[in-house]
């Protein structure tokens, strides 16, 4: 122990920092923030897409007339209803996922209560008909937000897990 760097003494070479703070959870924040990101991203893109697709059939010699009723009478064969779809769904995942980011404890408490706010929102959309389809839209979009859920709870695991 002749050498200054062997002493027990000595600090540490190693360059010592605090950690970082850990931030508090937010249950209401993160509902909150997540129904936005779901709601406003689809209704966002539902706009896009409806001013792209109404473009589309005025290049096609649709008149601006006959666009509603062409627009109306595409079922769940249309490309545009699948993309929708999709994109739709993506934006409940991202929605479940950033809520059970911002939550931090509790998550499953504050993605049901995302979902069910979710929920009442989506069913003005119906107009009164709950057939098979509504049914099944609501359905996959709650799934949707429970697997983005799911996904932020298997990640920050995963990175416990690591450390």
């Amino acid at each position: 122990m002749d050498d200054a760097t062997d002493s027990p003494y000595q600090p540490p070479a190693a360059q010592v920092r605090d950690r970082p703070a850990v931030k508090k959870p937010a249950p209401v924040k993160a509902v909150f923030v997540g129904l936005a990101v779901d709601v406003l991203g689809t209704l966002v893109f539902q706009f896009i897409i409806g001013i792209v697709y109404g473009l589309i059939l005025v290049s096609r010699g649709v008149t601006p007339d006959n666009i509603k009723q062409v627009a109306e009478s595409f079922g769940w064969g249309a490309w545009i209803h699948a993309v929708s779809l999709a994109v739709g769904m993506g934006f409940s995942l991202l929605g479940g996922y950033i809520c059970a980011r911002i939550a931090r404890e509790r998550v499953l408490r504050s993605v049901t209560a995302m979902a069910l706010l979710d929920v009442a929102l989506a069913v003005p959309f119906t107009h009164g008909a709950f057939d098979l389809e509504a049914v099944g839209l609501i359905a996959g979009m709650v799934v949707a937000i429970f697997v983005g859920a799911w996904l932020w709870l298997y990640r920050a695991r995963k990175s416990a897990d690591a450390q």
